[in-house]
């Protein structure tokens, strides 16, 4: 996975790999082509740039105020490594209208620091959910598959083999589960809230909030 062997190693591929990003229910929202290069913070500003500018589009033809009800909660394996570049760049000014709040999934979120995990781990943001973030993570190891099948195709046939394969995934897999994800999503909720009264019976005084 070091990133000068790996430049060598697939410097013959124009396109290395697609950059993705998903809602929180697993259906598909971007797809980009990784450029000769690595999975870069470019990827990721050009998806925020992206969907935030469609949300502010979608407010005002609806009619919506200019202003989100809630935050935006964008998952990313390096969150906290991004504010500042976001805080610096030309999305800073977006970013604070749509409120957006980047959070770090479970599955990596581990790895970071205590004082990163506070900040960013979802599990420590009021009003996160119990998602995991790691939507990705489940959907590359499906996906795997059109590697093989993909890799020698050109940029054509390539990307109209990835949408044919999303769009199978989101209308006979992703919204056929829709609603036992949410179902078992609202009874892991009511266990969860079940569970906290009897731990804040059991938790010594100091520690009870």
């Amino acid at each position: 996975m070091n990133e000068s062997k790996t430049a060598r190693s697939f410097g013959c591929f124009e396109a290395n790999g697609i950059f993705a990003g998903f809602c929180r229910h697993s259906f598909v929202l971007a797809f980009a082509d990784m450029i000769r290069t690595g999975e870069q913070s470019k990827y990721i500003l050009a998806l925020l740039h992206h969907f935030m500018s469609a949300c502010q589009e979608d407010r005002g033809r609806r009619g919506l105020p200019d202003e989100p009800i809630g935050s935006l909660g964008v998952g990313y394996d390096i969150a906290c490594g991004m504010v500042d570049k976001i805080a610096r760049s030309p999305l800073s000014r977006l970013a604070k209208g749509e409120k957006l709040q980047m959070l770090i999934g479970l599955l990596h979120g581990y790895a970071h620091n205590r004082l990163c995990q506070l900040s960013f781990l979802m599990l420590y943001i009021y009003g996160a959910g119990i998602e995991d973030l790691e939507v990705c993570e489940r959907y590359f190891s499906q996906s795997n598959a059109l590697a093989p099948v993909t890799r020698y195709m050109g940029r054509f046939c390539r990307h109209q083999a990835i949408a044919c394969y999303a769009y199978h995934r989101d209308n006979f897999e992703t919204y056929h589960n829709l609603s036992k994800f949410i179902y078992s999503n609202y009874k892991q909720a009511l266990a969860i809230l079940h569970r906290a009264k009897d731990t804040v019976t059991i938790m010594p005084p100091d520690f009870r909030v």
